[in-house]
């Protein structure tokens, strides 16, 4: 999945928790992903430093993206913010500062990190990751890919877009809802 549907959907399904524990979610959601986009960024600049320096090599975004991905610093930091086990070490560390479970910024950046691997675990076959990392290199294929048609990416792709669009449908009603229904409320205060 990409990552800003992983943001969509960690805030859809935490939205009704405190306003900065949703945040937080959200955040974890998408934060095994941050290193493609700060490694783009750096690659990007890199490339326009040569380019000053008088490189003719041809900007291609296929081959930059497999720069991108073959880059040791992104493939390690990959497998580990894609690990259960690091996920877990990070949980067990949660679960001894808080002692116990409370759902907090704190705690909500931890679960919507595990909910980003548990997602990509499913949804990734070709380009999976090794799940147990650093105890075990080996990479343990999805059920789906969530973009590549041999392993149902259309298919997934299609379905995913009607419940993309049919969830916006629904926040937007349930925002107006709200609204209303605040403003019913403020005007039957004004009544009294």
């Amino acid at each position: 999945m990409n990552t800003l549907h992983h943001a969509f959907w960690s805030y859809f399904f935490f939205r009704k928790k405190q306003r900065k524990t949703v945040k937080s979610i959200v955040i974890g959601g998408i934060a095994p992903d941050i290193i493609y986009y700060v490694m783009f960024l750096y690659l990007l600049a890199e490339y326009g430093v040569q380019r000053l320096f008088g490189s003719q090599e041809a900007f291609s975004m296929h081959g930059f993206v497999h720069v991108l991905f073959d880059h040791p610093v992104v493939d390690l930091l990959r497998k580990l913010g894609h690990s259960f086990v690091i996920w877990f070490i990070a949980f067990i560390v949660l679960m001894i500062l808080h002692k116990g479970f409370k759902l907090t910024p704190l705690s909500g950046f931890i679960w919507g990190w595990f909910l980003h691997v548990f997602v990509d675990f499913l949804t990734h076959m070709n380009d999976a990751v090794p799940i147990f990392y650093p105890i075990s290199d080996r990479v343990i294929p999805g059920i789906v890919s969530y973009w590549h048609s041999d392993y149902y990416g259309t298919e997934f792709g299609v379905t995913h877009s009607i419940l993309l669009v049919s969830t916006i449908i629904y926040l937007v009603i349930e925002r107006r809802n709200t609204k209303k229904a605040k403003k019913r409320l403020s005007d039957e205060k004004l009544e009294l």
